[in-house]
């Protein structure tokens, strides 16, 4: 059973580490940014951790943060666009399954990891970005 304070620390690292992914987006203009990107990592970690708390009781339940994932597949969908020959949004719907990623993983109280995953999305989202544009140069 988890204290209120490590709920609390989780919560609050949630909001931080994913509203940074939706900063991201949100400063380049993309769909789905800071608030909304805070809200899935909110509420995937909460999610995690009412499954943690009541995992004795209810094993079944184990399952749980596993499924958010279905779920966060069809908010991403909304996001893509094709338009032409060209197809808009996917790296949005991407950054937005990372993000339930990483709450979950702080809901699981793996703090390290969600860290070192946020920083790998960054260098994707921002570097790769580079790389990306150097490409359709050439």
């Amino acid at each position: 059973m988890l204290t209120l304070n490590d709920i609390i620390l989780r919560l609050a690292l949630s909001i931080i580490l994913c509203g940074i992914l939706g900063l991201e987006r949100q400063i380049h203009k993309r769909p789905l940014g800071f608030r909304t990107n805070a809200l899935v990592g909110l509420g995937t970690t909460l999610i995690t951790v009412v499954a943690i708390n009541i995992l004795a009781d209810y094993p079944e339940l184990a399952m749980s943060p596993a499924f958010l994932f279905l779920a966060i597949g069809f908010i991403g969908s909304g996001t893509i666009i094709k338009s032409g020959e060209s197809v808009v949004g996917l790296t949005t719907a991407a950054t937005l399954w990372v993000t339930a990623a990483i709450g979950v993983t702080i809901g699981f109280g793996l703090y390290t990891e969600a860290v070192i995953t946020t920083i790998l999305a960054l260098i994707i989202l921002l570097v790769f970005k580079k790389i990306d544009e150097w490409v359709e140069k050439k």
